[in-house]
């Protein structure tokens, strides 16, 4: 469609009913059973709420208008990450994610909160020429250990990441039903923060300029969570894309957001055997961070 071409879907895939069908027996199924299980195992003990501190005090219901800041990382920095990455065995996903994390333990000083990724839900032969929403949120579980080095805290990471995206087959709507948390109109269940991860794709278009608008776009207009983080892997660079609703933060929380998150990506980089809570104290120090809110006592104009 890009190039002028006329857009062909196929005509020989399965039909989305096919697979809503094919899922509802899975639920019935022994495997599901064991999946069910691992996330029993999983979340047990989690708290289903992190409070990121906020500008506006919580209204009843959510509300989806959002504020959005977009930063793009230099092809330096970039490269930068990728040989990190690459020396550390872990993908730039796990190491975003990981960053996410140490993000939201600086402003909270929780050491086990829950974070949520989504997964293209197209594991079954034949669903990838298939027209439908398939993508399927996945509960990722965060622990902070302060006195592990960044490199072994790096692996930790990768292990339970890859764990967690390995039983990505239980439908979110019926982990949250089983497993009943606590139910808040104001918030979403079981995690508030999401992570969402674009990969852009050789094929897509010939124009990088055409990647670069489109690929951050992808997702939801608006926010259903607190936050919203979503990189984009550009081939050249990395670009970042903030979004939180305007019922919770004014737009200029996000220019701080931001500097937090540059500030540890660069010092996770720096010397990978300094234990996190050096990473984290140097972090709060430069950046002002000091104690833990809960909430912002403001109500919103």
């Amino acid at each position: 469609y890009h190039r002028g071409e006329v857009l062909l879907l196929p005509t020989d895939g399965g039909r989305y009913q096919d697979h809503v069908a094919q899922q509802k027996r899975w639920l019935k199924s022994a495997e599901a059973e064991v999946a069910w299980k691992y996330w029993q195992q999983q979340l047990d003990g989690a708290p289903c709420v992190t409070e990121l501190p906020t500008d506006f005090s919580r209204p009843l219901f959510m509300r989806f208008e959002p504020h959005k800041l977009a930063c793009v990382m230099t092809a330096a920095e970039s490269d930068g990450v990728r040989s990190f990455c690459r020396l550390h065995g872990i993908t730039p996903f796990v190491f975003f994610q990981s960053v996410l994390q140490l993000f939201v333990h600086a402003h909270t000083g929780k050491c086990d909160f829950l974070l949520g990724t989504p997964t293209v839900g197209r594991n079954a032969p034949g669903t990838e020429s298939v027209v439908g929403d398939f993508a399927n949120p996945v509960v990722l579980r965060a622990r902070i250990e302060l006195n592990t080095s960044i490199a072994d805290w790096l692996f930790q990471v990768r292990e339970s990441v890859l764990e967690a995206l390995s039983h990505d087959a239980m439908p979110f709507p019926e982990l949250v039903q089983r497993f009943n948390p606590p139910r808040d109109a104001s918030r979403a269940p079981l995690f508030q923060i999401m992570f969402l991860w674009h990969q852009a794709q050789i094929d897509v278009g010939d124009s990088a300029d055409w990647q670069a608008i489109m690929l951050p776009e992808s997702g939801p207009r608006g926010t259903p969570y607190d936050l919203m983080l979503s990189v984009s892997d550009l081939k050249t660079n990395f670009e970042i894309h903030w979004m939180v609703p305007q019922s919770l933060y004014r737009a200029e929380r996000l220019e701080e957001f931001s500097k937090v998150f540059q500030s540890l990506i660069y010092e996770l980089q720096v010397e990978d055997s300094r234990l996190l809570a050096k990473v984290i104290e140097k972090v709060r120090i430069n950046n002002l961070i000091s104690g833990v809110t809960l909430e912002g006592g403001e109500d919103m104009p």
